[in-house]
């Protein structure tokens, strides 16, 4: 039985890092993705300048890799041989190909920087109103119930170990309640203080940041990052950011699986304290279609989830006994899960980008 649970695990470990990764740390298996704006057709930029005049543009990070759902369910997850550096590894191509990047990796960061302490997938009850009826929605906790305990160990082990890093970094940080720009990263800890208590409020530790955080097919000049939040607000300790154009990019390796999935509609708030010192009572909620979950599923190598005893067909057919779709995004029949994650962060530091392996 225990073979079984293995891959329900991985979705729940998965959507409980919602937003927080676009890829892996391997420069040379970056995920290959564009990013659109809600208010145009398409436009593969994404702003970091925190005086984004319209703030009811959310910036949508979106896989190309998995955009065709007719395309071969078992492509190859990187480039062989490792893309060198000022290249990236175009996974659209059959087979990956390495090309040279446009834009330039970022050389300075924002000042500001926040580092997750905290992450579960909480059960029935909590979660955000997304469907406007008053009630908190969280179709995958609730149907995930019994595996939140182990799935939500996995996730502190990890953060304790150093192993998940996830960055939110501003330059322009204002708690006026006017909007300014956050991206989001993933990051390494710094050789220089491996040891450091990476979720203590006081300790403020030092991190690198993953090439791969940010859009390496960009024809902008600095390369943007793939998770941006332009209309982040902080009004009287309250954070605020998305929406309902907002989407994110999840790829993170559970249970010996690693899944892109594609979460729409997506909100972050959460209590700020200071000069966001640190953040409590934080959440993360959005939708996750059944369309870009099976996507997802299907883009897994074969042998992954055979070394689990699984198929994509088993997989899928698990997932939807045991999660009940609760959310429309036509406005007939519902098509998508609602996805809750409580998290806190602490102060950390960036010391620049992570060097290559």
């Amino acid at each position: 039985m225990k073979r079984y649970l293995n891959p329900a695990l991985a979705a729940a470990g998965l959507c409980a890092a919602l937003a927080f990764a676009g890829c892996s740390s391997d420069t040379g298996t970056a995920t290959t993705t564009t990013t659109t704006d809600a208010s145009t057709t398409k436009d593969t930029s994404v702003s970091t300048d925190a005086t984004v005049a319209d703030t009811t543009k959310d910036v949508a990070a979106d896989v190309t890799a998995t955009a065709d759902a007719t395309a071969d369910t078992t492509p190859a997850a990187v480039c062989t041989p490792t893309c060198t550096s000022g290249n990236y590894c175009d996974l659209t191509a059959k087979p990956p190909v390495c090309k040279a990047m446009s834009c330039k990796l970022p050389d300075k960061f924002g000042a500001v920087t926040q580092k997750a302490s905290k992450l579960s997938l909480p059960g029935a009850g909590s979660g955000c109103d997304l469907n406007g009826d008053g009630k908190p929605d969280n179709a995958l906790g609730s149907g995930l119930s019994m595996l939140l305990g182990q799935a939500n160990d996995a996730l502190t082990k990890s953060l304790t170990d150093g192993k998940l890093v996830i960055l939110m970094n501003t330059d322009t940080f204002k708690s006026d309640g006017s909007a300014f720009s956050m991206d989001m990263l993933i990051g390494d800890v710094d050789a220089a203080n491996a040891t450091c208590d990476f979720n203590s409020d006081s300790a403020n530790c030092k991190y690198s940041v993953a090439p791969s955080s940010y859009d390496l097919t960009s024809a902008a000049g600095t390369c943007p990052a793939l998770i941006n939040f332009p209309n982040t607000k902080v009004a009287s300790g309250k954070l605020s950011g998305g929406g309902p154009t907002q989407k994110f990019v999840l790829n993170l390796p559970v249970a010996g699986v690693a899944l892109s999935l594609a979460i729409s509609q997506a909100q972050i708030t959460g209590d700020v304290t200071g000069s966001w010192d640190k953040t409590a009572n934080g959440q993360i909620c959005g939708v996750l279609t059944k369309t870009d979950l099976e996507k997802a599923i299907n883009s897994v190598p074969d042998e992954q989830l055979a070394g689990l005893g699984m198929d994509k067909a088993t997989v899928i057919q698990l997932f939807n006994s045991m999660v009940t779709p609760d959310f429309s995004t036509t406005g007939g029949a519902n098509d998508a899960y609602s996805v809750a994650i409580a998290w806190e962060s602490v102060k950390g530091q960036i010391t620049g980008l992570t060097p290559a392996k």
